[in-house]
């Protein structure tokens, strides 16, 4: 499992490997978050900021 933090606040556990920029959606809130920065090792946490749905993009 891999918690997933928004500054200091822990939003939500990942039960998959996170990469950074993968994008996901919360569905107990229904709002998609993107991954920033992931701590390597054994407690693998990481951090991410709040992002709109991936086809809802303006290209």
């Amino acid at each position: 499992m891999y918690p997933f933090y928004i500054g200091e606040e822990k939003v939500c556990i990942l039960s998959w490997k996170p990469s950074v920029n993968d994008v996901f959606k919360d569905g107990k809130t229904n709002k998609w978050y993107r991954v920033t920065t992931v701590m390597g090792g054994r407690g693998r946490i990481c951090w991410g900021r709040e992002t709109i749905a991936p086809d809802r993009y303006d290209y």
